[in-house]
Parts: structure tokens; sequence; C-alpha cells
């Protein structure tokens, strides 16, 4: 069951080190994001990746990192002028300080 999965890692996020990083994209991007405009006509005006809603993203007692205008897929692969590798060393940067 998923909810008890998500109950389950509610309940310890809080002591577990952790940085929960969310994207919400400003257009659909990517042809895996199948949902895209679905949600946009659900939820107009409500930031989303193209497959969730960055409300949805946000874990309780965690340290949040929400990038706006951020394909969910650029931290990964880079893309659209997104430099992946400084994403990955500016987040490194942030769970060790």
């Amino acid at each position: 069951n998923l909810r008890a999965v998500a109950e389950r890692l509610e309940s310890i996020l809080p002591t577990v080190p952790s940085l929960m990083v969310a994207t919400s994209a400003q257009h659909m991007s990517n042809v895996l994001e199948l949902r895209s405009r679905h949600i946009e006509q659900a939820h107009p005006g409500q930031a989303h990746d193209g497959v969730f809603l960055s409300s949805d993203q946000i874990w309780s007692g965690t340290r949040m990192l929400i990038l706006d205008g951020i394909d969910h897929a650029q931290p990964s692969v880079g893309g659209l002028g997104f430099a992946h590798q400084y994403f990955w060393a500016a987040l490194l940067a942030t769970l060790l300080d």
C-alpha cells in the first residue's frame, strides 16, 4: 500500500539528515511528461513537474529545495542550457553544510 509507505517515510524523515528537491516545469518540454497538459487543466497556475504537483512533493519536517522552471529530467541529463554538473556540486555542498 503506497499510503502506508508514505506514512512510514514521513515518520522517519525527521530523524534522517535529508534534503528534498522538487522541480516545476513552466511548460511541457519532454514527451515523457504525458500528464503535463492534464495537470495544467486540472490545477491551473500551480507548479508541477509534468507528473506531480510541486505541493505534493513536500515532506513535512524536511529541508526543501524548490527549483522553479526546471524540468524534472534536467538535473540528471541536462538540456535547455541546464548545467547538471553544477547542480549536483551545489546539492552536495548544501548537504555537507
